[in-house]
């Protein structure tokens, strides 16, 4: 018995979990939109705005809602009288006349998406194929010619080409343009006097005796 006594008994403790306070109070609804519209046009209100201003295509879900809104968020001193006004509305022409408007400007509203998105479309892919395109056709820039222009090294009138010399103008002397060896060799024919009489010419005439013509 002393040994047992000795002997501590081990009893596993279980954890509780702490439980969290709940509160009692209800979350705020944020209301929508349209609600807060309804509610700030409440003298004026009627399905027909409502419908147009919030763009409603379908009649009975627009119907749905805005009787949703009047039992649920709009004051009691206006919800009698536009509930009265919206049924006697709905009996008319004028319900019919306002839904075929609205289908109409829903059918415009689709296809002006349909072409933009359309239109949109062919300008992104024309785009991709000029770009496409520049790449693989590029032509390089020619690469500029530089004309170099030099003087001509050959003298006009030289001895060892074949141009004629610059023949002298009237009144320059004409021994200038005579080579050395065609003044040495030049011989004059005797003149004649005013009698008839020859002279002999002299073979070694000067020079200065023939400068001009």
């Amino acid at each position: 018995m002393s040994h047992l006594q000795n002997i501590a008994v081990f009893v596993p403790q279980v954890r509780h979990k702490a439980s969290l306070p709940t509160s009692t109070k209800k979350r705020t609804r944020i209301k929508a939109a349209d609600v807060y519209w309804c509610i700030d046009n409440v003298v004026n209100l009627s399905v027909q705005t409502f419908a147009i201003t919030f763009k409603h295509w379908d009649y009975q879900h627009c119907h749905s809602h805005y009787n949703t809104i009047l039992d649920s968020n709009i004051p009691e001193e206006h919800r009698s009288r536009l509930q009265d006004e919206f049924e006697t509305w709905r009996k008319t022409i004028d319900c019919t006349e306002l839904w075929f408007n609205q289908r109409h400007a829903q059918a415009l509203a689709e296809a002006h998406d349909n072409c933009s998105e359309a239109a949109n479309n062919l300008l992104i892919s024309n785009t991709q194929e000029i770009k496409s395109s520049v790449v693989k056709y590029h032509v390089p820039e020619p690469a500029p010619v530089t004309i170099t222009l030099q003087a001509p090294t050959t003298q006009v009138g030289h001895t060892d080409t074949s141009v004629p010399p610059v023949l002298p103008t009237i009144g320059t002397p004409v021994l200038q343009s005579l080579s050395p060896s065609m003044t040495d060799t030049l011989v004059l024919t005797p003149s004649q006097d005013k009698l008839g009489s020859s002279a002999p010419a002299s073979a070694t005439t000067s020079t200065a005796d023939i400068m001009y013509h």
